[in-house]
């Protein structure tokens, strides 16, 4: 893929220097300005969202972030989308880049010991019983408490819905 138009983008940070430490992969889990003029060193960046780009409820600085997202898609070999919709908003601004974008799910660090613990009837009901829950009736959110989660418009929805008095937060 190649990018044109704009300011240009943010110098990247030669790698190179990782092939002499037998590296042949520089992984980033963040949009970086890196590069490797060796082929064969490749460099895979991670891209979460555009969030940045796409509302004011970020601190981070939405023109660094955008220069520092198009030197990564200049110049990465593989650039992994932790979701199809993550993909899906990097093609509608960069289609030129479809090849080398991919979507690689994250996984729950779980043990196999854990993941058949889990599927246990006695725990579950161990489980909710101490949270004082019940099967199928309950939200369960996992994320950060930020502005730009909107989670106090999650906590107001519940409140407005049909399905509150059934579904206690």
């Amino acid at each position: 893929c190649r990018l044109s138009g704009g300011k240009p983008l943010a110098s990247p940070l030669n790698v190179d220097f990782l092939h002499r430490m037998g590296a042949k992969v520089a992984l980033s889990t963040a949009p970086l300005a890196i590069r490797a003029r060796r082929h064969d060193v490749k460099v895979i960046q991670t891209v979460h969202d555009l969030i940045v780009l796409n509302t004011n409820a970020h601190d981070l600085d939405r023109a660094k972030f955008k220069r520092r997202l198009e030197a990564c898609l200049e110049h990465s070999d593989a650039i992994i989308a932790v979701s199809e919709h993550t993909r899906q908003e990097i093609l509608a601004r960069y289609p030129e880049c479809a090849d080398r974008v991919h979507v690689v799910l994250q996984p729950v660090p779980a043990t196999q010991s854990l993941i058949e613990l889990s599927g246990d009837e006695d725990v579950q009901r161990e489980v909710l019983a101490k949270f004082g829950l019940s099967r199928q009736n309950f939200l369960f959110y996992v994320g950060a408490i930020e502005v730009r989660k909107n989670v106090a418009r999650l906590i107001a929805a519940h409140g407005v819905s049909q399905h509150a008095k059934d579904l206690p937060l």
